[in-house]
């Protein structure tokens, strides 16, 4: 029986495609097309893509940003510099960069994107992030990773060069260690990335980030973190230099905040702790900044602790990091993205009631956070940045405001305060 329905059942599958086929290629014509995407796109939606809808937004649409443009220009002064085989100049550029603090206009550090654009470079491949490691993995082969070696012990007194070797090593570990949960990882897996945290710890240790004031060896030093023997005699102190060096950063909040989840350092109540800690002490530079940076790593995996986010912080850390980014639309928008991301990933249907109602509490919140972002913060429209493009952002946009779009008159308007609604002729403007 199961010999003859198999047959069937393919060709049952071929005769319907076979149907569906003209009805798809006239779909790609004019208003049939337009029928067929509203249709199988959500009943009643309506976008302001439409041709009838267009003219009621209106907006400014970027092709770069003045922060984009800035690390696009060291991204290429760094290549050309790697290019020439020139590695002293590119690590007196780099420790320039760090001890002057310099950033491009969002407040991201160049010294840091200098270090991952040179990363980048000598690479041979790249992996995908995972639950333990969230951005991407650099693929460097030993010979690479041999020769930064050489050259950082040529030019002995420059740091950024002997940071550039031991990333790659921690990278070189990584890649040893693979994707796998780590009762599947191999002994010689194991053994791999020991030696290779090891070698980077050696090759760091001749250095005292804070003797230096480098933040950029305290970022390296904390990647040590996740195969260190020793960490838990390391981890808070490792966090706290690299902040201190540069209270505005906001990379060693976000790379402690992975540290503080139940899979490495952290406990029921760690995350919330040190997410307060850190709004605290950085409240001066960057108000509650800091708080929302912590708890963006555990979102990224949906650890359990979020539920005991204090949801009022975690709205005004999301203002303020976007104040501190100079309200980049290239930066709300991937804001806006990922906030979606985390709203929608993880399932506890098979969690108690308790946990369930947590998690319908903080999904509530992140969705209405994420809205509120998109109506107050959000000024232009940089079609790279989001999924789908310009088209991809003004469905997001058209989303947020169907009642108003249905009501037929009212108009809207991104401005440096955000989406404004216009009801009609009849009405005064109001904020959306």
């Amino acid at each position: 029986m199961q010999r003859i329905l198999k047959p069937l059942g393919s060709l049952g599958m071929m005769l319907l495609g076979l149907l569906l086929l003209p009805i798809r290629l006239i779909a790609n014509f004019g208003l049939i097309k337009d029928f067929f995407s509203g249709l199988f796109s959500g009943v009643g939606f309506v976008s302001l893509n439409e041709k009838n809808q267009r003219q009621r937004l209106t907006f400014r649409q970027l092709l770069t940003t003045p922060s984009l443009q800035t690390r696009q220009n060291v991204k290429k002064e760094v290549s050309a510099l790697i290019e020439a085989g020139n590695w002293l100049a590119l690590s007196t550029k780099i420790v320039e960069w760090d001890q002057s603090r310099s950033k491009c206009e969002a407040g991201f550090p160049l010294a840091h994107t200098a270090m991952t654009t040179a990363i980048q470079f000598i690479a041979r491949g790249v992996y995908e992030g995972h639950i333990c490691h969230p951005g991407p993995i650099y693929d460097i082969s030993d010979e690479v990773a041999d020769m930064l070696e050489t050259k950082a012990a040529i030019h002995s007194d420059s740091y950024a060069l002997l940071a550039l070797a031991a990333a790659a090593r921690c990278y070189q570990g990584w890649c040893d260690r693979g994707d796998d949960y780590a009762e599947y990882v191999s002994d010689d897996g194991w053994f791999g990335t020991s030696a290779r945290f090891a070698k980077a710890r050696w090759l760091l240790d001749r250095f005292d980030p804070v003797a230096l004031d480098a933040p950029l060896l305290a970022a390296t030093q904390h990647k040590l973190l996740a195969f260190m023997p020793d960490a838990e005699k390391h981890v808070y102190r490792y966090y706290e230099e690299w902040s201190a060096l540069d209270p505005y950063d906001q990379t060693p909040h976000t790379a402690h905040g992975q540290m503080m989840l139940l899979r490495w350092f952290g406990d029921q109540t760690t995350l919330e702790v040190e997410a307060r800690k850190a709004a605290q002490a950085t409240s001066q530079q960057t108000g509650d900044a800091a708080y929302f940076s912590i708890y963006a790593s555990a979102f990224e995996a949906w650890d359990p602790n979020v539920f005991n986010i204090d949801l009022d912080v975690f709205e005004q850390g999301a203002h303020d990091l976007i104040t501190l980014r100079g309200g980049d639309p290239a930066f709300v928008a991937q804001l806006h993205q990922q906030m979606s991301w985390w709203a929608n990933k993880a399932d506890y249907r098979e969690a108690t009631k308790h946990i369930q109602d947590q998690a319908t509490t903080v999904r509530s919140g992140i969705k209405e956070l994420r809205d509120e972002i998109l109506r107050t913060r959000l000024t232009a429209i940089h079609g790279h940045s989001w999924e789908g493009g310009v088209r991809g952002a003004i469905d997001e946009i058209s989303a947020l405001v169907q009642a108003e779009i249905e009501e037929g008159h009212a108009t809207f308007a991104l401005t440096e305060s955000g989406l404004v609604v216009t009801p009609g002729m009849e009405a005064a403007p109001r904020p959306a």
